[in-house]
């Protein structure tokens, strides 16, 4: 009766693990995209790069634990496919660059297929001064930006502070 009784529990267990394994396994998901100027007109060429973010539960922060890069084709199409465990923080930056224009950028929810158009527009300069506590100057000072917002209000993206270019 107790080799019975060790028999249907093992089998429980097993069943178990499996429907435990079958649910742990990577989803793969794809982010496709399309670059245009300011008059809808492709970009080829562009710089695409998925930032992907990994929460790190010790220090509750963010860090980029992976980052791929592509370059848009002809039509300025890409795309970027992720695997993605149930366990990993979901949530990648696409950051697109093309010499001469302002970049753009979005982020990515990367349990679910995404398509985006990137729109590229000219370039506006930021100028400013860093100055000490005195009020000096400081020179080759290295200043980076916090986030970056761009876009109009009802077509706003982000970048998060671990993926914002460098200055």
């Amino acid at each position: 009766m107790c080799t019975r009784k060790m028999a249907v529990l093992s089998m429980v267990l097993f069943v178990c693990f499996i429907h435990h394994a079958s649910a742990q396994e990577a989803k793969q998901t794809t982010f496709t995209g399309r670059v245009v100027d300011a008059q809808g007109q492709p970009i080829a060429g562009a710089n695409v790069k998925l930032y992907d973010e990994e929460y790190i539960q010790r220090t509750f922060s963010y860090d980029v634990a992976n980052v791929i890069e592509v370059t848009s084709n002809a039509d300025g199409e890409f795309s970027f496919s992720q695997k993605t465990d149930s366990d990993d923080y979901p949530y990648g930056y696409i950051v697109v660059e093309k010499e001469g224009l302002a970049l753009d950028c979005a982020q990515w929810y990367m349990r679910e297929d995404k398509k985006f158009e990137f729109k590229l527009d000219r370039v506006e300069k930021l100028v400013g001064t860093v100055v000490d506590e005195n009020g000096e100057p400081v020179s080759e000072a290295h200043v980076s930006i916090l986030i970056l917002i761009v876009g109009k209000e009802e077509d706003r993206h982000n970048l998060s502070t671990n993926v914002t270019p460098k200055i």
